[in-house]
């Protein structure tokens, strides 16, 4: 995916690619990055979006995410 922004520098050109694909299936662009970032993890925890977590399981994506009850 090119940018074609000269004053942007991607530090990850692969997972800016994911996230961006994940935002267009419907998370959130932020959230999926921060997604993406994480894969190395067992469980992903966000503690306030539920919907978050409801729709990246729904898409299958790892790493799990997980709200505290």
């Amino acid at each position: 995916m090119e940018l074609n922004l000269s004053n942007v520098t991607v530090e990850d050109e692969q997972q800016v690619t994911e996230a961006f694909h994940h935002y267009q299936s419907g998370l959130d662009f932020a959230d999926a990055l921060h997604l993406v970032s994480s894969q190395q993890a067992s469980e992903f925890v966000t503690f306030d979006d539920k919907k978050f977590a409801r729709r990246a399981n729904a898409l299958k994506l790892k790493p799990t995410c997980v709200v505290p009850s």
